[in-house]
């Protein structure tokens, strides 16, 4: 079992040299960051003194100090809370403070102990794993003691600052998971101090988070650098100018929880779980150029943190973060994000998304003999039809939850928008998707049908392009293939409504027996023009014929219509 001791110093000054001894029918207790001692008494107990580490731990006036512990549980239920009665058998021999002295004889002076040396790299170093579920850690020593991250991910640790200044590693779904250090402060801690870390996108995002704290890396004037870490910290930019300022998430720390919103006139961007806001006030993010929008290129090109901005990677700018500390990967691995790129510099200068070319002068090329065809509003196909390929990797979890990336490509030749869907079969189901709708269906045969969708905010999902999302689901599992069956893939995709076709039979007969154009008619290719003459319900028009065209501009009060026609597809208005 594991548990914590807490001693607490009720005198008025502060203990250097203390001990402290207690009797407890638990075996083999060890008690972590301090010295001590344990005797059996051979009636089934143990004697057990705790005095201070070599390194000093002292208990201020009035305060107390949290020592961990571990120990072999007797004679003690297998869950629930673990009380003082339970843990001790009678209370403390000698207390923190000095013991009353029960002989009222005259004691010798004590000895005069000497202050507890300041630690040195000659102590013995320690590892702490770190861990959202640890809580506070009051014993990390700077230059010390090293981090160890395992293969904690980025989707399910970040790097917080607390409001007073400490370092805290957090879950970006849960603030009340965190790990902090208390009393420590990024400027206490080396680079060696975190370890290696496995996880590229932690390191990289680690690295930008201790960058900004130590001062490392650019800092344009003209340019406000986004930052995630730092607890209820808000900005207000009062004098941002579209044309000459820049926005740079060089230093951002998490991939999740982004929010870019307009609140009135103001650009507000935000993240959770630390509440980070930058206001922008008076700024429109619609008059901001792709240019002026910086990431490094895993956060946008794998990760996605330009969705929330409405814009395309290729239009925004790469910068190469390099030049930024980045904790020791392992041996044989790199760090990327040495790749550059200029956004565009014209505000909306991207061609949006389904765009297509205009040609030499601006004029869409219209379709020859084929005509519109009229798909159902939304058709159910197989992976093959819709081009929807879904794929998944496990990278990390805990004990009931596994966690990793679902990623959506779309391998047709063209847009699928924002209205579709994808559904696969899986043996359990999901707890959280963060960049997609989600939903869980329980089947017959005992296994669950995802279905995954875009958020509101989403892209248009683009011909040849991909969009992932990190996910949490339940159980165990360590290999996607354990739990998903992405051969059983369906996807839905909402397809544009065309017109409808005239149809022969809409033709008017005349009384002499020819056909006339009504409202639905036909006009043929091949007809001759002849300008200056009017078409009216009662115009003959023949195969092969001619055809009139009435020139003048619909008042609103005839049965005249305009007919606009797109590439796509055809759209009356």
């Amino acid at each position: 079992m594991s548990g914590q001791l807490t001693l607490t110093n009720t005198g008025d000054t502060t203990l250097t040299d203390w001990s402290y001894t207690f009797r407890t029918s638990q075996i083999d207790v060890q008690v972590w960051s301090s010295s001590y001692d344990v005797v059996d008494l051979g009636d089934g107990t143990f004697e057990v003194t705790i005095r201070p580490p070599s390194w000093g731990a002292s208990i201020p006036a009035g305060g107390s100090l949290n020592l961990s512990f571990n120990a072999v549980s007797s004679d003690l239920p297998n869950s629930g809370t673990l009380t003082d009665e339970m843990f001790f058998v009678d209370s403390a021999a000698e207390s923190p403070g000095p013991a009353p002295e029960s002989d009222p004889e005259p004691q010798p002076e004590p000895e005069v102990q000497p202050e507890a040396e300041t630690p040195t790299t000659d102590a013995p170093a320690r590892v702490f794993e770190v861990d959202v579920y640890s809580g506070e850690v009051t014993d990390f020593r700077p230059g010390i003691d090293r981090l160890d991250f395992g293969g904690q991910s980025v989707h399910n640790l970040i790097l917080g600052k607390t409001e007073e200044g400490y370092v805290t590693f957090l879950s970006p779904w849960n603030d009340a998971q965190k790990m902090t250090l208390v009393g420590v402060t990024y400027d206490q801690l080396a680079l060696e101090d975190y370890g290696v870390v496995g996880n590229e996108h932690l390191r990289q995002d680690l690295g930008g988070v201790v960058s900004w704290e130590l001062g490392i890396g650019e800092k344009d004037t003209n340019t406000t650098y986004i930052r995630s870490h730092e607890y209820g910290r808000v900005e207000t930019i009062t004098d941002f100018d579209p044309t000459t300022d820049k926005i740079s998430f060089l230093y951002y720390g998490t991939r999740e929880r982004l929010s870019v919103t307009q609140d009135g006139a103001d650009l507000v961007i935000s993240t959770e779980p630390t509440g980070q806001t930058f206001i922008f006030q008076n700024t429109s993010l619609d008059d901001i150029p792709g240019a002026s929008l910086e990431f490094h290129f895993d956060q946008i090109v794998e990760d996605n943190l330009e969705i929330p901005f409405g814009r395309s990677v290729e239009s925004l700018t790469l910068k190469d973060r390099t030049a930024l500390l980045t904790p020791a990967a392992p041996e044989g691995e790199l760090t990327d994000g040495f790749q550059t790129q200029s956004g565009d510099v014209a505000v909306n200068e991207q061609p949006p998304h389904d765009s297509h070319s205009m040609g030499d002068h601006g004029s869409m090329d219209m379709p020859g003999d084929s005509e519109p065809s009229s798909p159902e509003p939304s058709v159910e196909v197989d992976p093959s039809a819709s081009g929807l390929v879904v794929s998944a990797t496990i990278t990390g979890g805990w004990s009931g939850t596994f966690a990793g990336t679902l990623t959506v490509t779309n391998t047709t030749g063209t847009s699928v928008g924002t209205d579709w869907t994808v559904s696969f079969v899986s043996d359990a189901p999901l707890k959280s998707v963060s960049n997609f709708e989600f939903t869980n269906m329980l089947r017959d045969d005992g296994r669950y049908a995802i279905t995954l969708a875009p958020k509101s905010w989403s892209a248009p999902l683009a011909a040849g392009s991909a969009q992932s999302s990190y996910y949490q689901g339940s159980g165990d599992f360590v290999d996607p293939n354990q739990v998903f069956d992405l051969a059983a893939t369906s996807a839905e995709v909402a397809q544009p409504e065309a017109p409808q076709q005239p149809d022969a039979s809409d033709a008017v007969e005349t009384p002499d027996g020819e056909a006339t154009a009504g409202e639905d008619s036909t006009v043929v290719e091949d007809s001759t023009v002849v300008n200056d003459s009017t078409v009216t319900e009662d115009s003959p028009v023949t195969e092969g014929g001619t055809v009139t065209i009435d020139y003048e501009r619909p008042n609103g009060t005839t049965d005249k219509r305009v007919v606009t026609y797109f590439e796509e597809w055809g759209i009356y208005s």
